[in-house]
């Protein structure tokens, strides 16, 4: 369905889309998943100059405390916009604040048209403060934004700053904090106070005139950064005002309490690494979500956020990686009421379940793509997304396509619970499984490939009304391999969290050998393997749990003796015969075991000795030298019948019958 464009009797004379919900998975043009279009303001309703195909930016919001109108502050490639989007089916554009006149003199590399690429916008204690990269002379722009209720909507009404912050030139990003008098600028260029690109520290308690405090520069540049007074539950640092800081290729965290001294307290990096590049805590402060913005064009992976445990913000602890599931580049996230809001710019705006981020884990609930074109590894597109309205209204920048209004419209969730990680043993069966309430729900299992989720085929799917399932051969190959159940309605999609499996160790494999010695000893030698722990049973009533044990028998047989081999994966058994013999007996008398005989039989000689066998007729089929003990003799080349053994001990002979079956 294709949206249907109203006007209304605005300054403004504004077009603007009017509510589209999301059906069948698109919003009109746009796909999605559970989230509605509430309405879309073209870079044409804004009168956005372009530059180099792009015409928008980073965007902030901003309620009014008395009035609790809400208001969008928009980034421009040569301003801010001022959107009043109370009624979100009918934003009204209030007005611009342009650039500083000043900003003409451009860094050179960038003067493509005299416009940046890059502006950002953060509020505290109803001002905004504005910022801008590459933008030699742009500093930080300040203004009061109570006076928006008293201004006369136009899209041509130009607003003036009210207070210029003139210790900076160009800077990437400003980080605000509502509970203290500071704001932070950070990627600076241009100016002789830098920090090295890392925290440039403003005094804005008087807003209009802001004097530069402090500065930190001991990691280096600082591309973005959160600003927080800290609540989590590392009780050293609680309510100290902390700075969680995106570095390029570490997330640096800063103890920024005292202006005048300044320390970095923790600092990780992680494998990929290429640009570490803006990230979020997690509402009680216990984790760090963060995006890396090249790596997808250097690996060629689908969007990964990563996700940092920072309880002990000494030492913050990667603990997952999340794989989004359409192929673009990340960039801006933020966090809200258990929820991650990713905006992909090719791929649009993600929204994240955290239910079990202490896992490690997300996964998508949710998402609208406001670049319908493709999805691809490239910029352009969804640039950010301000997800705080206390209406539920979300509003997303598209660098290309304008502001768009949305809002979540959840259905109730069919996955009632998920896969969970398990450990296996290397050669026993993986199995993940889900549980599901409804009916006419479809199932399929993907795995994660390296690079993103591809589906598993339905030959190895079993899926039942209320319950999917998979398993396999747990290997080497597949260890640490996320899975996952895509799960269906006629109308919406869902994803289960992800788990994995860890291999344990192997199956114990039994085995060992023995040696005969004098008077019914015979000595066991272990060669099981991934065992670690033994029980042997000696088919004489006796046991032990030694590794290689020793044992007497009390009288000469064929004794079928047991070892089961043991780990945590289970166990193993091997049973042999063993013939023991434990004296020669009389002077004229020997014995053979086992008797009758296959083709092995031993026997104990008192002293070296000759031996033969011979046929019925008295013909001699072997003859063999033995030393003295227990000696083994090999009849597997005889036919079956009966024969005769002598032994020649010097003077004296015996002789013994046995049977060959």
């Amino acid at each position: 369905m294709k949206a249907l464009f109203i006007g209304f009797a605005l300054a403004t004379a504004l077009m603007t889309a009017a509510q589209t919900p999301c059906e069948n998975g698109l919003a009109g043009e746009y796909p999605c998943n559970q989230i509605d279009l509430l309405a879309h303001l073209f870079p044409s309703d804004l009168k956005a100059t372009e530059h180099n195909g792009f015409y928008l930016n980073d965007l902030w919001g901003w309620t009014d405390p008395d009035t609790n109108a809400e208001y969008v502050i928009l980034g421009l490639k040569d301003g801010v916009a001022f959107i009043e989007v109370t009624d979100p089916l009918n934003p009204v554009i209030i007005g611009k604040l342009p650039e500083p006149t000043t900003v003409a003199q451009r860094t050179a590399h960038v003067m493509h048209g005299e416009k940046s690429t890059w502006r950002d916008i953060k509020v505290a204690n109803n001002y905004a403060y504005i910022v801008s990269d590459l933008n030699a002379d742009h500093g930080m722009q300040v203004i009061d934004l109570t006076r928006l209720k008293n201004e006369t909507p136009a899209v041509d009404n130009i607003l003036e700053a009210d207070g210029w912050y003139r210790g900076l030139g160009s800077s990437h990003n400003v980080v605000t904090n509502e509970q203290t008098n500071y704001v932070i600028a950070v990627g600076l260029r241009n100016t002789a106070n830098s920090c090295s690109g890392g925290l440039h520290i403003i005094d804005v308690s008087d807003p209009i005139n802001p004097q530069f405090e402090a500065c930190f520069s001991a990691d280096g540049y600082t591309h973005d950064a959160q600003y927080v007074i800290y609540e989590g539950p590392d009780n050293r640092y609680k309510g100290q005002e902390i700075v969680f800081a995106s570095n390029e290729n570490t997330l640096t965290i800063v103890d920024i309490s005292d202006k005048s001294d300044l320390k970095m307290i923790g600092r990780e990096t992680y494998d990929q690494v290429r640009y570490t590049h803006q990230g979020w805590l997690s509402e009680d402060h216990r984790f760090f979500i963060i995006n890396d913005e090249l790596d997808e064009r250097e690996y060629g992976h689908t969007p990964r956020t990563l996700i940092w445990n920072v309880e002990d913000l000494e030492n913050p602890k990667l603990i997952g990686n999340y794989y989004h599931n359409a192929v673009a580049i990340d960039h801006n996230l933020y966090t809200h009421d258990s929820l991650v809001y990713a905006a992909n710019y090719k791929s649009g705006l993600r929204v994240l379940d955290m239910n079990e981020i202490a896992q490690g884990k997300l996964r998508e609930v949710a998402h609208f793509d406001t670049y319908p074109e493709l999805d691809e590894i490239s910029f352009g597109g969804a640039w950010s997304s301000y997800p705080y309205f206390a209406s539920g209204t979300i509003a997303v920048s598209d660098m290309n396509n304008g502001l768009f209004l949305l809002r979540l419209s959840p259905k109730e969730d069919p996955i009632a619970s998920h896969p969970k990680d398990s450990t296996i043993c290397e050669g026993g069966t993986a199995r993940f499984s889900i549980q599901t309430a409804g009916d006419g729900l479809s199932y399929q299992w993907q795995k994660f490939n390296g690079k993103r989720y591809t589906d598993i085929a339905d030959d190895v799917t079993t899926s039942g009304a209320q319950t999917a399932s998979i398993s396999f051969p747990a290997n080497r190959f597949n260890e640490g391999t996320p899975f996952r159940c895509r799960v269906s309605t006629a109308t919406d999609t869902y994803y289960s969290f992800e788990a994995s499996y860890t291999l344990s160790g192997s199956f114990p494999v039994a085995n060992y050998t023995y040696e005969s010695g004098a008077n019914g000893t015979i000595s066991f030698t272990n060669q099981s393997e991934h065992a670690t722990a033994y029980l042997w049973s000696f088919g004489d009533g006796e046991t032990s749990q030694e590794r290689s044990p020793v044992h007497e028998y009390a009288s000469s047989g064929a004794y079928d003796v047991a070892l089961i081999a043991m780990n945590d994966c289970g166990g193993d058994t091997l049973t042999l015969r063993t013939a023991v013999i434990t004296s020669i007996g009389h002077a004229n008398e020997i014995h053979i075991f086992p008797n009758p005989v296959k083709d092995q039989f031993q026997m104990q000689l008192p002293n070296a000795s000759m031996v033969r066998i011979m046929n019925l007729a008295g013909q001699v089929l072997y003859r063999s030298t033995r030393e003295s003990g227990i000696t083994t003799v090999d009849i597997s080349h005889l036919p079956s019948g009966q024969y005769f053994v002598w032994v020649t001990t010097g003077d004296t002979h015996i002789r013994q019958k046995f049977l060959k079956p």
